[in-house]
């Protein structure tokens, strides 16, 4: 179940390579947040869609607040690219509403993954060195393919 953001994903490529929610623009743009790290932002742009699913929305690592990176938009599925497809918990750390969750739990899909590519919590974070990136691509290719290849029909 590809979920793809492809306006964040050309933002990230152009302007601000860790952008990684949406591009949607809420009716007040002229929103710049409460929060003190916020003041004098002139707009606020963008959903996180790992945080948009309508399961345990909201509730953890997730934020309400328009310029924060994991705001989880006014209300579930807000973004389309949440409505189009359809848990990490156990693995790296609780969060709600994502899609893989909503897939497993609310869509009836056996298996649901969530993939991080490395090296989420080592000393890079998101900002994997260029050195790393082939690397990165061959063995999640080859996680993903032996997932499918032993998958039970």
């Amino acid at each position: 179940m590809p979920v793809v953001n492809p306006d964040g994903y050309e933002h990230s490529h152009t302007h601000d390579r860790l952008w990684r929610k949406t591009r949607s623009r809420r009716d007040s743009e002229d929103y710049s947040g409460w929060l003190p790290w916020n003041w004098g932002r002139s707009e606020c742009v963008g959903v996180d869609p790992d945080r948009n699913w309508d399961f345990h929305w909201g509730e953890q690592e997730s934020s309400m607040d328009p310029c924060s990176d994991n705001y989880a938009g006014p209300n579930p599925f807000s973004e389309p690219e949440t409505r189009a497809v359809g848990t990490a918990a156990e693995i790296r750390q609780p969060a709600s509403g994502m899609s893989h969750d909503w897939a497993k739990a609310r869509a009836g899909i056996k298996y649901s993954y969530h993939i991080d590519l490395r090296d989420s919590f080592g000393p890079y974070g998101f900002l994997l060195p260029g050195s790393q990136i082939v690397a990165t691509a061959r063995e999640t290719w080859q996680a993903v393919r032996a997932i499918v290849d032993n998958l039970e029909s």
